[in-house]
């Protein structure tokens, strides 16, 4: 029996924009304007340009949690934040001369004063991470640098009173911060795929950072798109979506063993393949169960001989097994990127349900299969998103509104049916999940 999905869907990913072996998310650079400053950046600001000078430009870390370029945190455990800037230093005499530094600036008398500047490395910031250990130490910072277009550098300060001190080096192609080999403690996971194919895990051990675990990955990946923490079969496994190709991507699964750090996935010996689907259908924990699962496409059924074009799909969602030989099934859905949404199939739909789908009306009709493709007197659910305004409308011809997100309204019309696949409203609003876009 499937659980109680969680009503909202969040899907963490990597959104790739760039060519080559590159990890890139979302640029604020890239926006109109720069978000406004509140008062107390403001204070940080002024306080930047007194130290360094006017002729600046910030710079915004583009992945991760930490999205400003103030970032705040106590990195001297004083029990007080400290201010993380990041910012390029511009020539007026020298076109596209530009300079990558790291200030810290801290609360003296009652303002903000610079108190250490230091020369980064590359052109951008990719993302700022925080590991927190055991022994209470705080004050390590992890930057990971864009160095040009396709490499990138991450690197992990400590901060003392002899201001950074750089602890280690090492490059990627992308990186996650999190707990992998279950011991409670954050691992930094490198993954790489420029000048080799590998992960990398690098830990931290009495004061030090040293690099403990490393496996060869897929060679055909020319990018990397999401790595996702999986907590199952006893165990703590990473799910890796990666890019092969223009238009699919792959999963490769890693998990630290006593033979070390070791990759579940390939096309040799004993282990499992990689399951290649079109990019866009991400590996995630689709139901909140702390399990993550893999997407595969099929036609839903009564569409396996129809053209491309009209072919409606299913996605039938996969985890790896308990004796990590195969694959098990746990779900299967209908995921409707183009409207927003994923709906999971009640166990009794499953291979018994297909749909039928109007483009101009933004509407799903879910009918029992028996044969054909027609609906006659089987239809069981539809579902079609609307704008707010209009919404109304369609409530008063027997829909119902469900739930919201944005400016759109996701509305749901129950059959009138003694069928034994009835569903109930609770199961709809249970199983409907709301992509988010960001």
């Amino acid at each position: 029996m499937m659980k109680k999905y969680l009503s909202v869907f969040l899907i963490l990913c990597f959104a790739l924009v760039s060519s080559g072996c590159t990890s890139t998310f979302l640029s604020i650079d890239g926006l109109i304007m720069a978000p406004k400053l509140n008062e107390e950046q403001t204070q940080i600001y002024h306080a930047l340009i007194d130290s360094v000078g006017k002729d600046i430009k910030l710079k915004y870390p583009k992945n991760g949690e930490e999205r400003s370029p103030f970032v705040l945190r106590d990195i001297d455990n004083d029990g007080q934040d400290e201010a993380i800037v990041f910012y390029e230093t511009v020539s007026k005499t020298t076109e596209n001369l530009s300079r990558l530094r790291i200030n810290v600036l801290d609360v003296r008398e009652e303002r903000w004063d610079s108190v250490y500047d230091k020369a980064a490395y590359g052109m951008d910031v990719d993302q700022v991470l925080f590991p927190s250990y055991d022994d209470g130490q705080e004050d390590y910072v992890v930057v990971g640098f864009q160095m040009n277009q396709n490499e990138k550098k991450v690197c992990v300060y400590e901060f003392s009173e002899y201001g950074l001190q750089e602890m280690m080096q090492e490059p990627y192609s992308a990186l996650a911060l999190m707990d992998i080999d279950g011991g409670g403690e954050d691992e930094l996971l490198l993954l790489n795929c420029t000048s080799d194919h590998t992960a990398k895990v690098i830990k931290y051990m009495t004061g030090s950072f040293v690099s403990q675990y490393e496996t060869g990955m897929d060679t055909s990946v020319t990018e990397y798109t999401s790595i996702t923490r999986s907590v199952q079969n006893g165990g703590v496994y990473i799910y890796v979506d990666g890019r092969r190709g223009t238009d699919q991507i792959g999963t490769e699964i890693l998990k630290i063993s006593g033979r070390g750090l070791v990759n579940l996935t390939g096309s040799t010996g004993n282990r499992l393949p990689i399951l290649p689907r079109r990019a866009g259908l991400p590996s995630q924990d689709v139901d909140g169960d702390g399990v993550v699962e893999i997407p595969q496409e099929q036609p839903m059924p009564g569409y396996a001989n129809v053209s491309d074009t009209e072919k409606e799909m299913q996605n039938v969602w996969v985890t790896v097994n308990e004796n990590e030989d195969d694959y098990q099934q746990q779900f299967i859905s209908y995921y409707n990127s183009k409207d927003g949404y994923n709906f999971i199939f009640p166990q009794k739909w499953e291979e018994k349900v297909t749909v039928t789908r109007e483009l101009d009306t933004n509407e799903v009709t879910f009918f029992e299969y028996q044969g054909n493709l027609s609906m006659d007197d089987r239809e069981l659910l539809r579902l079609k998103t609307q704008s707010q305004a209009s919404a109304t409308v369609d409530q008063e011809s027997g829909y119902l509104a469900l739930t919201s997100r944005g400016k759109t309204t996701y509305l749901v019309k129950l059959a009138q049916t003694s069928s034994a696949l009835a569903i109930t409203l609770e199961m709809v609003s249970n199983n409907l999940q709301i992509l988010n876009a960001g």
